[in-house]
């Protein structure tokens, strides 16, 4: 199994298990801890079937830590380069199983195109060393084999990025992924995490 590969599958084991993990309540009603949001608001087509995606995920450093929270700021928010590259998920589309993935290498600038042309098995949220940029795309049994397309980073801090990828699934199935991803900081009742 290639390194990007095997990495990605222990992220997306040890980082939010299920992925809906990380849009749960995390401390109750009393308390609401700071997080990562990622908004894709977008289309995925799947041989002619169209289904819109308007699906906001995050996570907090009680899904991660603290210190991984901190990287996923500095790339994602504020446009830096903690880490050499970053991953993050969107899970819930067709399927409460379904999601899809995204890793791109950092730092990001305003105006940069970065073409997308591998796949991975994987997910999650957390740092990733990625070329470029990557997807992975799960659909029932079927995952995300080919890629083909770029991201535009319409905003480098927070993060804003324009989504257009055309992707061959592992059981011949063809698909594309078009839309934007916006990110942003929710600040909690239970103090800022990042310091």
């Amino acid at each position: 199994m290639p390194p990007i590969l095997r990495r990605s599958s222990i992220l997306a084991a040890t980082v939010c298990l299920g992925l809906n993990a990380c849009d749960s309540p995390i401390f109750g009603d009393n308390c609401r801890a700071d997080q990562i949001m990622a908004r894709f608001e977008g289309t995925l087509a799947v041989e002619g079937t169209v289904l819109d995606i308007d699906r906001e995920d995050g996570v907090a450093p009680s899904n991660i830590s603290p210190a991984i929270f901190r990287d996923l700021n500095d790339v994602l928010l504020e446009g830096g380069a903690a880490a050499s590259g970053v991953v993050w998920s969107h899970g819930g589309i067709g399927t409460a199983n379904d999601f899809f993935a995204l890793a791109v290498s950092a730092p990001l600038q305003t105006g940069q195109v970065r073409a997308v042309t591998s796949a991975f098995q994987g997910g999650g949220w957390g740092p990733l060393a990625v070329q470029g940029a990557s997807l992975a795309l799960r659909l029932e049994d079927a995952w995300a084999e080919e890629v083909e397309g770029q991201v535009t980073v319409l905003r480098a801090a927070p993060l804003r990025l324009d989504v257009d990828l055309e992707v061959v699934l592992s059981d011949g199935v063809t698909a594309t992924l078009t839309g934007t991803d916006t990110f942003r900081y929710e600040r909690g009742s239970c103090g800022d995490a990042r310091g």
